[in-house]
């Protein structure tokens, strides 16, 4: 599918629906509590599906979270005054029945999702505290969370908690250009990292190539990498898909919690630049699919999709 053809898709599902939605519940005059049930509910809960699993970045920036959420409750409450306080089955057609059927059953389609995002909102009893690696800026969690929905690390046991992160302009964009096509139009490529914890160094690599966006390197999934053992913990921490050339520590070394230890970069099996960041317990020499994954807390906050982190 072409880049034109997601983008499309995109802005059907984020905004054009959503405003189809708007338009329709705004003139909904005189029309009975049971049909504005119906519908409210349907939009309701597309509404919630997107602000808690959706992507909230391109093309629309991460503020149009909220002004779809606040716009969704003003229009539901405005429409709701405009409705017949009736509720009544005796006047429904069969079209409109069949209408209901469907109404509910995309919705119902939609709220076990809506579950396990909220589900996957909270951390785990057990969890690492670290120090979070990146600073001077504000940075977005696109994967993160207990949950599938919020989280395609979750499938992958020595991944499950892993994070997916990006940064935000001031516009609240990960990207400089309307239409990305190198690495440095991205916020995040060559933001300096900083260790997350004490520890020593397991693995390191260097090098591998930053890959232009939408180029992926299957074959060396992490690209340049650090895995630091934490001190006093049978923790590893692995940070992925560094820069070429910016890996400051080598394997065997010790390093401390705030050193710089590399920058963000694009190397690996990535479609663009971001950090990804997970631990794990238990590994065997393979830190990214074998081991227990564990939760990660930054400042005693467990991070999920669309979290917003300034340091």
């Amino acid at each position: 599918m072409s880049k034109i053809w997601e983008q499309v898709i995109l802005i059907s599902f984020y905004i054009v629906v959503p405003f189809f939605f708007l338009v329709r519940m705004w003139h909904n005059y005189n029309v009975n509590l049971g049909k504005w049930l119906s519908e409210i509910t349907l939009y309701g809960v597309y509404v919630i599906t997107l602000f808690l699993i959706g992507f909230w970045l391109m093309p629309y920036g991460y503020f149009f979270r909220y002004f779809l959420l606040i716009a969704f409750l003003i229009v539901a409450f405005k429409s709701l005054r405009n409705i017949k306080r009736s509720f009544s089955f005796k006047s429904l057609t069969v079209r409109q029945i069949f209408l209901y059927l469907i109404i509910f059953s995309i919705s119902g389609i939609l709220m076990p999702d809506i579950f396990l995002a909220l589900n996957g909102s909270f951390s785990p009893s057990y969890s690492v505290d670290l120090e979070f690696p990146l600073k001077g800026g504000e940075f977005y969690v696109l994967q993160g969370g207990a949950s599938s929905v919020i989280n395609h690390h979750y499938a992958v046991p020595a991944q499950r908690y892993g994070l997916d992160i990006v940064q935000l302009n001031r516009f609240g964009l990960r990207v400089n250009e309307l239409n990305p096509k190198k690495v440095d139009d991205f916020t995040i490529y060559g933001s300096i990292l900083y260790s997350p914890c004490d520890g020593i160094v397991i693995n390191a690599l260097d090098q591998y190539p930053d890959l232009e966006p939408g180029l992926m390197d299957p074959e060396h999934p992490v690209g340049n990498c650090l895995v630091i053992a934490k001190k006093n913990s049978d923790v590893v921490v692995v940070l992925a898909h560094l820069m070429r050339g910016s890996v400051q520590f080598k394997k065997g070394d010790v390093i401390q919690k705030g050193q710089i230890i590399a920058r963000v970069g694009n190397s690996g099996n990535t479609t663009e630049p971001h950090l990804h960041i997970h631990s794990v317990l238990n590994h065997t020499g393979d830190f990214l699919f074998l081991g227990k994954g564990v939760p990660m807390k930054f400042k005693g906050r467990f991070l999920i999709r669309n979290d917003r982190i300034t340091d």
